[in-house]
């Protein structure tokens, strides 16, 4: 499409115009030139905590993608309570890895274990079996959530099962030798993701977690000291009702409460309580395929499919998937190149166009014979998933993302700064492009001799991420998520998962400065004679 403006040439034109309608009593009004001679360039955003979800929709690759595939079920003490959930929920693993085998992966390998401080042997992960069926299921002993998570690095996909991240157990190994908790389950999520393969081919690892929220019924361990006197069981079931369906909040039951040999508080527990499915993929592709074709099979494998724990009525559901790691936004296609539409987002004369049908995308840039000009255009587009219905997923991304316009190579970096004098995303709309387009300096670059690469990238903020969970109004929707499922007091909120957000927290920032980016578009900048 073209989108061509010569506003000054026009002006008299416009301000007669108006003279003729205030006469007839109709009312318009004419803007003339404001006197200033530079246009005000849009500046780029920083990083933003996006407030809607991203739709993941799955493509099959070029080649299946080829590894040894894991799936690690917590069977510490605190997990007893779901000794008749957790042969549903392998079910559901199962079948969503069945799923992936068809589409997406060439499995070379699998397994199916357990993992607890209490299994000796096999780095605390054991009870091991090839084939579909779980082997005995008796949870004890403090959990290993770090070990299993370190195991990944060996496992082209990982699919791992806890109830929560911390623990106050003593034996542990390395860093957690103290005992399990927040920091060091985040330090194993960033060992995982440097792990080199043995194979040498290319490694592109991707952390997902996918909220599930089941029936529990059993000993509940709270993992912090309480004093059983003092504890309260209606204010445990006041939060809880506050927090999931009128249903499942109607039969929870709360009594026996207790103090352990450790100091820790456990009492007896019946009502929802919130899992997590931690997905660690070699390649994101594969890993959010993984993610996508497990959505998929909650369906037909009767997990719920909710949004939020107030949506939790029954039995076993699943909530919508996050991405905590590299972070993903969608292609774009330009689709059309809007004039400015104020006489102070022109300067001069400047004719500017968008060649959609050109492969990449052309826009080009003119002035008369002798003359200059710059204006603010916005350019405009829509997702490569606009039009799909199927095979898709609704995403929720936790790491900021800035949106950039940059040169393909460094070396034309100066000269797309002739042509784009300033560049900003709209954060209400991904698909737009305010710029700053100059015919003046851009005569250097003809179109079809030296016209500039350039792409619309999103880059990953993984600070800004972990700033999310510090601080209140920095808080996405992404995180405000986190932390209806996440708990620093377990004993008051069973339902919740123990320590997920600041676990989140540290482990971006574990990651220091390391950036990931997307190119979402490739396009040409150019001047035509």
């Amino acid at each position: 499409m073209d989108s061509t403006i010569g506003l000054r040439p026009r002006l008299n034109f416009l301000c007669w115009l108006v003279s003729v309608l205030l006469v007839t009593g109709t009312s318009l009004s004419c803007r003339r030139g404001n006197g200033i001679s530079a246009v005000e360039h849009p500046v780029e955003a920083g990083p933003v905590l996006l407030e809607e979800p991203i739709t993941y929709c799955w493509e099959r690759p070029l080649r299946p993608y080829r590894g040894q595939v894991q799936i690690l079920i917590d069977s510490s003490g605190s997990m007893t309570g779901f000794q008749q959930t957790v042969p549903n929920v392998v079910n559901w693993l199962q079948h969503g890895l069945s799923q992936l085998k068809t589409s997406t992966m060439d499995v070379q390998g699998f397994r199916l274990c357990q993992f607890s401080q209490g299994i000796a042997s096999g780095g605390g992960i054991g009870n091991c079996t090839s084939g579909q069926n779980l082997a005995s299921y008796r949870p004890s002993a403090n959990t290993n959530i770090h070990q299993a998570i370190r195991s990944a690095g060996e496992y082209g996909l990982s699919l791992i099962v806890t109830d929560g991240i911390a623990a106050t157990g003593g034996r542990g190994a390395s860093d957690c030798a103290a005992g399990v908790d927040a920091s060091c389950v985040a330090r194993s999520l960033r060992d995982a993701l440097s792990a080199q393969p043995l194979d040498g081919e290319r490694s592109d690892w991707g952390i997902w977690l996918v909220p599930l929220v089941a029936s529990y019924q059993g000993t509940f361990y709270s993992e912090e000291p309480g004093d059983p006197a003092s504890f309260r069981p209606e204010e445990v079931l006041q939060r809880l009702r506050a927090d999931v369906g009128a249903q499942a909040g109607a039969e929870a039951l709360v009594q026996g409460a207790r103090s352990g040999s450790d100091g820790t508080l456990t009492y007896q527990y019946r009502g929802p309580r919130a899992l997590v499915l931690i997905v660690i993929a070699r390649w994101a592709d594969a890993g959010r395929a993984a993610v996508q074709a497990l959505w998929e099979q909650a369906g037909s494998r009767g997990l719920q499919r909710i949004d939020h724990l107030k949506e939790y009525a029954s039995d076993l559901a699943c909530m919508r998937p996050i991405e905590v790691y590299p972070g993903f936004v969608n292609a774009v296609q330009w689709e059309d190149l809007k004039a400015p539409e104020s006489i102070k987002d022109v300067r001069g004369t400047i004719d500017a166009s968008l060649d959609s049908r050109s492969d990449p995308a052309r826009i080009s840039v003119s002035c008369p014979q002798g003359s200059s000009g710059e204006g603010v255009y916005t350019l405009t587009g829509r997702t490569s998933v606009s039009n799909r219905s199927s095979g898709c997923v609704s995403i929720s991304l936790l790491p900021a993302v800035a949106f950039r316009l940059r040169a393909v190579e460094g070396i034309d970096a100066k000269s797309l700064d002739l042509i784009v004098k300033g560049s900003r995303g709209e954060k209400s709309d991904l698909t737009q492009i305010r710029m700053g387009l100059n015919c003046e300096s851009a005569i250097g670059q003809e179109c079809g001799k030296q016209s500039v690469d350039a792409q619309w990238a999103a880059e990953m903020d993984y600070g800004k991420a972990a700033d999310g969970f510090a601080a209140t109004d920095e808080a996405g929707a992404a995180h405000k998520y986190i932390r209806e499922l996440s708990t620093a007091q377990p004993s008051r909120e069973p339902h919740r998962i123990h320590s997920l957000a600041s676990m989140l927290e540290s482990f971006y920032r574990e990651l220091g400065r390391d950036k990931r980016s997307i190119a979402l578009s490739r396009m040409q900048f150019c001047y035509k004679p």
